[in-house]
């Protein structure tokens, strides 16, 4: 069988926090208790499975796929979900909040603690 690892052509890099995608899919994984090696069987290597769920290797978009299959999950949902636990969206949800609720005060104050914490 051959994994496409290594074809950089597909990788499955959108600006993902692979860190966070590699927690969500361990999270689903362990979820549905299955090994690496039972969610990796048939779609690429127990190696490769372990390296994104460490944030080591960005998938390729098949993998990603099947791997999605095999959870249950659409592409889209473990996207979100990966999403959800990174500080940036959790930092411009907060900002947004602020911005549509007119607190301009709280919002110019969490702008500037914000910035020393990032930088």
């Amino acid at each position: 069988m051959r994994y496409l690892s290594n074809d950089y052509s597909h990788k499955f890099d959108h600006g993902v926090n692979t860190m966070e995608l590699g927690k969500t899919i361990k999270q689903l994984r362990t979820n549905l208790e299955l090994t690496q090696k039972q969610l990796a069987d048939g779609i690429c290597s127990q190696s490769l499975l372990s390296r994104v769920e460490q944030g080591l290797e960005i998938p390729s978009v098949l993998i990603i796929h099947n791997i999605c299959q095999k959870l249950g999950v659409t592409v889209d949902s473990l996207l979100f979900s990966s999403e959800l636990d990174s500080p940036f969206i959790q930092l411009k949800k907060e900002l947004q909040e602020l911005f549509f609720s007119h607190d301009f005060e709280t919002l110019y104050a969490s702008l500037h603690k914000k910035n020393t914490r990032l930088v």
